[in-house]
């Protein structure tokens, strides 16, 4: 059986390079396919879907890396009290709305939860 990992993501990736580096752990731990990865995010986070990353920090690495987590055939999960702008325009991969009861299911259900 495969162990299971959330990655929680709530940093603002116009200020810091961290959300960006959780995406690309994110996708290198998918690749390997031993690992079940769920990716989650939240806040300011969200801002990573969005198609045009050139202002954002590292900015390359969400349209790099967030292909890959999906290409594992998972969806990124962003919590319903995320901010609804980034939902304005068309993700740049399949997002999935989940209530905060489900988020701490995922997290009492994961062997591992890592936050960034």
């Amino acid at each position: 059986m495969k162990r299971s990992v959330l990655i929680v993501v709530t940093g603002d990736p116009r200020l810091s390079a961290q959300p960006a580096e959780a995406v690309r752990i994110a996708a290198g731990l998918s690749a390997n396919g031993r690992l079940d990865v769920t990716l989650c995010l939240r806040g300011e986070a969200t801002l990573a879907l969005g198609n045009d990353n050139e202002d954002l920090a590292d900015g390359e690495h969400f349209a790099r890396y967030l292909p890959v987590v999906s290409e594992m055939g998972r969806l990124v999960y962003l919590p319903t009290n995320s901010h609804e702008t980034i939902i304005s325009e068309t993700p740049s991969v399949p997002a999935a709305r989940i209530s905060e009861a489900e988020l701490e299911t995922l997290k009492t259900n994961s062997d591992r939860v890592l936050q960034f």
